[in-house]
């Protein structure tokens, strides 16, 4: 008798327009974790063969160095040939600190220089991910402000407050307009269009620092 009375007041559900409520944006996939990306500038950066033997025990990932156009002089981006499961993440940078060391080499870490962590979203519906943005969005400010300075309103992490692209393009989604494809949103501190090309939320707001144990406690 109650449901009955409850069903003849309840307020219509409205779903939310192209999208199954129940079902996840991307699938789920058997991919790791967490994706790392280190751009970096310095002299006699490792690359090739010298990183070819740091390999992820469980998930085979491996790194990748790539040069990136946003950095300047001797640079490099090493990137996770595929995400890594969180307890392989300390290893991983670990060894990639060792082979500079071992490689001579010299950091030169200016405020173009940044640790990106994709974290695998894959599987995630509608009312979770907008848990994680809404979260987000909440402790954005001080989240950048820990990772120094130089990450406050920096033209590649931008936050919420300083350009307000995250909240209007999630806005604009749940509404009906289609996936975001601004390409503006791809330097904001937390990118949401590698949700639909990888499946992951990226994270934009860590520097670049000359020691491994920031960049782990940041990948984890």
């Amino acid at each position: 008798e109650f449901m009955e009375e409850y069903e003849k007041t309840a307020a219509p559900f409205i779903g939310i327009p192209r999208i199954e409520m129940n079902a996840p944006i991307v699938p789920v996939n058997a991919l790791g974790d967490v994706g790392l990306e280190l751009e970096i500038e310095g002299d006699n950066l490792p690359s090739g063969g010298k990183l070819a033997r740091i390999v992820a025990k469980d998930s085979r990932a491996v790194w990748n160095a790539k040069t990136d156009g946003s950095l300047r002089g001797e640079a490099l981006e090493y990137v996770l040939s595929t995400p890594c499961k969180v307890d392989e993440v300390a290893d991983m940078v670990n060894n990639l600190y060792t082979s500079f060391k071992t490689n001579d080499t010299t950091l030169r870490l200016t405020n173009r220089c940044s640790t990106h962590v994709h974290i695998n979203v894959g599987g995630y519906k509608i009312n979770e991910l907008t848990s994680v943005l809404a979260l987000w969005m909440a402790f954005e400010e001080p989240l950048i402000a820990y990772h120094g300075t130089e990450r406050v309103k920096n033209h590649f992490c931008l936050s919420n407050n300083d350009t307000h692209s995250l909240i209007n393009a999630w806005r604009n989604y749940l509404e009906g307009q289609g996936r975001p494809n601004a390409e503006g949103l791809k330097y904001t501190a937390l990118n949401i269009l590698t949700l639909w090309r990888f499946g992951s939320f990226e994270f934009r707001v860590g520097r670049g620092e000359d020691t491994p144990e920031y960049v782990i406690v940041t990948g984890k």
